[in-house]
């Protein structure tokens, strides 16, 4: 009886560590989670898209494992240190942590979001059909307008993509 009770025993501590070598943060196969990806809602994230009057500018952002790091760089011709300081941004922004909160005002007024509403999430969308648009209004020649998204999870894993915007002046 004593020799059951111990096999019994032996065999209930092997099941309780195989179900606790199972339960971590990673996925059912022992893998970090899926990286991080970006999309452009309706369009092809990889192409250049020319800018409009009205156009729906929205990023979904997915990262199974949590956002921990989520920036924005802007490279544009008329979108500079100078112009985009005299609104309190800068042409590199961390939506997880804005470096001020004028900057943190700004991005959210263009439709940015920021602090709580970006880090630990696991997907969120970012529209910005307001800001593009307005590129136009405040320049009139034939230019290359991008912005570099970098997202990094939880897990340090890191997706970058760069939305391509193109304008061409009115006539």
């Amino acid at each position: 009886m004593k020799r059951v009770l111990c096999l019994f025993m032996a065999a209930a501590m092997t099941m309780s560590a195989a179900f606790l070598t199972g339960c971590n943060d990673d996925d059912d196969n022992g893998d970090k989670h899926a990286a991080p990806t970006l999309t452009l809602k309706g369009g092809d994230i990889k192409a250049v898209h020319e800018i409009q009057s009205t156009m729906s500018v929205v990023v979904d952002v997915t990262a199974p494992a949590g956002i921990s790091d989520l920036t924005v760089k802007i490279e544009s011709p008329c979108l500079t240190a100078e112009v985009l300081g005299e609104l309190g941004l800068a042409q590199t922004m961390n939506l997880v942590n804005p470096a001020t909160a004028e900057m943190a005002a700004g991005l959210k007024e263009l439709g940015f979001p920021v602090g709580d509403e970006v880090k630990n999430k696991t997907s969120l969308s970012i529209n910005i059909s307001q800001l593009v648009p307005m590129i136009a209004m405040i320049y009139n020649q034939d230019s290359n307008h991008n912005f570099v998204l970098t997202v990094i999870d939880a897990d340090k894993q890191k997706s970058v993509e760069t939305l391509k915007f193109h304008l061409t002046p009115a006539q």
